[in-house]
Parts: C-alpha cells; sequence; structure tokens
C-alpha cells in the first residue's frame, strides 16, 4: 500500500467542489469527496499547511496510478465486483450494449478468466458475442485456468504463473483497435493474480475509471465499502456502483439494508440489475447511461474531470 496515498490527506480546500452524498444526520456514513483535483490551489495549501503542520505536497493521484501503457482513444472503464458470482458479465454485456447502441466503437477483455471448461471462458465468449466483435478470444482473454479459484491459485495448479506480460500485450492491441474497451476483471479488487499483484495493481496499470458491481443482498454495505476503500487506498478513479440482484427474492431485511446503500451512494448509484431468468435481457434502462457515460470518456481525464476518489470521510 502506498505511503503517499494512506498516510498523507489534502485538506479539502484542495479540491474544487466538494460533495456529500448523504445528510449525516440520516445517515451512518459518508463516501469520500469526489471531485476535480485543483493543483494550483492544493500547492498553495500544502506550503501553508507543511508550516503548520508535517503536510508534504501530495502528487496529483490520476498522474501516480497512470502506467507507461497504451489507452484506448476516448474511454472505457475496469468492472470489479464486491465478491465473485455478482454479475459482473450480466453488467458488462449490458453496458456494452447499451454503447453499441450509440454506435460506439467497442471492445471488450476478460485478461483472467478461472473455471474454464471444455467450452471455452464463457465470460469472455459472453463479452464478444455482445460487442459483436471480431477480435481474437486469444486477446479478449489471454490468461485462462481450468480451476476455479483466485487466478494465481488457478495458475498454479496448471503449474505455471499468470504472464503479465502476455495480458499487457493484448491490452495495448485491442487499445489500437478500438476507441473504447471495457474490461471485466476476475473477482473483486483484492483477488491475488500474481505475489504481491492483485486485481487492483491490474486497473491501475491500465488506468481506466472503475465500475464496481455490488451484490443486493445481505453484507452489501460492508463489502461495497470495503471495495471503495481499496479503491481510496490505490487512488484508482471511481466510475459508479452498479446493483446486481444474484436472486429474485429478498428478505425484508434485506430489502431495507439495500435501500439504506441507494441512499448512501447518492449519484454513485449508477443502476440496478433485477434478477434474470435464462435467456431474459437486461432492461434498456437498467444502467444509468448518460450519468455514467461521461465518467468513462478519457478525453476528460487531461482536465482532471472524471471521478476520482481523493481523501477519507468519516463515516
Amino acid at each position: 500500500m502506498d505511503p503517499e496515498v494512506t498516510d498523507r490527506r489534502c485538506p479539502a480546500s484542495c479540491f474544487s467542489r466538494a460533495t456529500r452524498n448523504a445528510d449525516p444526520e440520516t445517515a451512518g456514513w459518508w463516501y469520500p469527496a469526489y471531485t476535480v483535483f485543483d493543483r494550483a490551489t492544493h500547492n498553495a495549501a500544502h506550503e501553508t499547511a507543511s508550516r503548520r503542520t508535517q503536510f508534504a505536497p501530495l502528487p496529483v493521484l490520476v498522474e501516480r496510478r497512470t502506467m507507461q501503457t497504451m489507452k484506448p482513444q476516448f474511454g472505457g472503464c475496469f468492472i470489479t465486483g464486491t465478491d465473485t458470482g455478482v454479475g459482473k458479465t450480466v453488467v458488462a454485456c449490458a453496458l456494452v450494449r447499451a454503447l453499441r447502441a450509440r454506435d460506439l466503437d467497442i471492445g471488450v477483455m476478460k485478461p483472467l478468466e478461472t473455471g474454464v471448461g471444455d467450452g471455452g471462458p464463457a465470460d469472455a465468449l459472453a463479452l464478444r458475442a455482445a460487442a459483436q466483435s471480431g477480435d481474437s478470444l486469444a486477446d479478449i482473454c489471454p490468461q485462462s485456468f481450468a480451476t476455479a479459484a483466485a487466478p494465481s491459485v488457478a495458475a498454479a495448479a496448471d503449474g505455471c504463473e499468470v504472464d503479465l506480460d502476455v495480458i499487457r500485450r493484448s491490452y495495448r492491441r485491442l487499445c489500437e483497435r478500438h476507441a473504447w474497451l471495457v474490461v471485466e476483471g476476475a473477482g473483486g479488487l483484492r483477488v491475488p493474480i500474481r505475489p504481491q499483484f492483485d486485481t487492483a495493481n491490474l486497473a491501475a496499470e491500465f488506468g481506466l475509471p472503475v465500475l464496481v458491481v455490488a451484490r443486493a443482498n445481505l453484507g452489501t454495505i460492508n463489502h461495497t465499502r470495503l471495495t471503495l476503500d481499496t479503491l481510496i487506498a490505490r487512488g484508482l478513479p471511481l466510475a459508479g456502483v452498479v446493483i446486481s440482484h444474484t436472486t429474485s427474492q429478498l428478505e425484508a431485511g434485506e430489502e431495507e439494508n439495500l435501500a439504506a446503500l441507494r441512499r448512501e451512494l447518492g449519484d454513485l448509484f449508477v443502476g440496478e440489475i433485477p434478477a434474470l431468468k435464462p435467456g431474459q435481457a437486461v432492461p434498456e434502462r437498467a444502467i444509468a447511461l448518460d450519468q455514467l457515460l461521461p465518467r468513462l470518456a478519457l478525453e476528460q481525464q487531461g482536465q482532471l474531470c472524471h471521478v476520482q476518489v481523493t481523501q477519507a470521510v468519516h463515516w
């Protein structure tokens, strides 16, 4: 974990707009301020603060997280989940179809897939079908393993390690071919890929805004908080949170719990996928694309206009 991110906090004055997504009198926790970072204000604030405290100037998080790699021309996102089996592929495919409906050139990628049987990587195949992509499966899913486990564990079961260079080369090729790229990660952000390298590291390398898929069932508030805590610690930009129903019926307490999560997410809540029957399509307006799309546009990142996790706020 990077001490420059976790041990030093910028005052709120470093940001040109501060928002809290819930009334502290009615909600038990707040999300961080997802705001535009102002470097000039930041430097001035720290020049003063460093005389009173031991604040040190903090580099802009967007610059620090960017990998020396290619990105798609216009935008995209890295989709992760608060857990495994939360519906990331359903959300990813729905988002890809919605983007295609707006005549955008969409590429898709599932860098790692485990639990792959004789039929091939099911998630990657679903993404390719949603995008109607002509890209090779080897580029869409460059690393696949038979064992249904974390990538590092599945690779070890095959007597090897995950080859990150293969993933990086495929990512570059897809970026060269497509204006937009939707990437679906494996499991959650802390799922291990190699020793000292997890899904959050891969998301940081790709440099895409992160779209979180949260389970609708009991426990989702804790899992969602933990996922956002990881985004804060790693300095990763957040596009929003989509709630996914994996069961058709929720208990009364689960419904109340979920309602609280929606309220507390505020404008970070960008969609909700109902429980689907086999073959049933995701409802057209399940994802708030007009709200989400500006946050996926990489051309705005040069102006630091995308959603950025910037500082921890009490919750």
